[in-house]
């Protein structure tokens, strides 16, 4: 599973309180890397973006419907 724990903070010389000092879990996709933002697909025991499930699920896109 790709979970990182992440955290915003710059390291100020005087924290101001600006709340970016706070851990937090970033999903990358098991294939190809990237953060994912929104979905996390699980596919055959990977975390997948909507980029990589497509490219290993048979699938059709919306405009070949229309092109019948």
């Amino acid at each position: 599973m790709a979970i990182r724990i992440e955290n915003a903070c710059n390291g100020c010389d005087t924290c101001l309180g600006c709340g970016r000092n706070r851990d937090y879990k970033v999903f990358y996709c098991d294939k190809c890397g990237t953060q994912i933002d929104e979905t996390v697909w699980f596919l055959d025991g990977q975390d997948l973006c909507e980029d990589c499930v497509l490219e290993e699920v048979p699938h059709r896109e919306m405009e070949d419907y229309f092109d019948e």
